[in-house]
């Protein structure tokens, strides 16, 4: 296992893209602590390669020959380039992309699903609105007048819709679907194997400490900080327990303790 380093329709146009992150990405690095940087080399954490933009990450899993590559997210590049760095170093070609599973519907975790047009875009049916751009973020960035960031998805359609404590078997990955709704309506954690990938419900805050999710970027931080206070208690019941909690834009935290300490004095704090 490789230790990941302390760094960090179809219709998604690569041009907006860029332009929206580079209006957006300054602040947003500010927000998570997560630096600028350029392309890494690929690294690995447990059986996920990691595509870092040096703002976010998705990752990708090998479902072995038939089944293909599983993402989780897509990245914040119209052209995808970090994952298909990713995929060379994995010796897979995009079209061995099948499956891309949505965290949630923000630009930065979805602009490369463009680069993957034979995939299947999974998220949590309670995000599917915001995903096709049915409905507006809420979170105070999203009504802000750069909330069109969040916007410029329209066009994209989830294949599948998923459901809370569903468990989804591709190829050679057993995925469990938890819904972690706060960031967003529809926000997901997918725990595959050692690994729980939480997206931008959480944020890592060390090598041992876990942080929830961030208030400018999300709809309801209480039920944000609710939910993921419930995800350690679940997380507990999985055999055998999962090694690794995978935030989105900053490192991965080892073992189970640092969330159930967080939700410890979550709760703690709501006496």
């Amino acid at each position: 296992m490789t230790r990941h380093p302390m760094t960090a329709g179809r219709t998604l146009a690569p041009w907006p893209i860029r332009a929206c992150l580079a209006l957006t990405l300054p602040a947003c690095a500010h927000a998570t602590g997560h630096p600028q940087a350029g392309a890494v080399a690929p690294e690995r954490i447990g059986a996920a390669w990691v595509a870092d933009t040096g703002y976010v990450r998705a990752f990708a899993l090998d479902a072995g020959p038939a089944a293909g590559v599983v993402l989780v997210d897509a990245g914040s590049e119209g052209d995808a380039a970090a994952i298909r760095r990713v995929l060379a170093a994995m010796g897979r070609s995009p079209e061995a992309v099948s499956t891309v599973l949505l965290t949630h519907a923000h630009l930065d975790h979805m602009a490369g699903l463009s680069a993957f047009p034979s995939a299947k875009v999974m998220a949590l049916a309670d995000e599917v609105p915001l995903a096709h751009g049915e409905v507006e973020a809420r979170s105070p960035f999203g009504r802000s007048p750069l909330g069109w960031f969040f916007r410029v998805g329209k066009g994209l359609r989830v294949s599948r819709s998923l459901h809370d404590d569903e468990t989804l078997a591709i190829g050679n990955l057993t995925i469990h679907v938890f819904a972690l709704p706060g960031h967003t309506d529809g926000s997901a954690a997918y725990a595959c194997g050692d690994l729980v990938f939480l997206g931008d419900a959480a944020y890592g805050a060390g090598p041992d400490r876990l942080e929830g999710p961030r208030w400018v970027f999300s709809h309801d931080i209480p039920q944000g900080e609710a939910s993921l206070a419930g995800l350690a208690e679940r997380l507990e019941d999985l055999s055998p327990a999962p090694t690794w909690l995978v935030p989105s834009h900053t490192p991965p935290v080892a073992g189970l303790g640092p969330l159930a300490r967080w939700a410890g004095q979550w709760r703690a704090s709501r006496r």
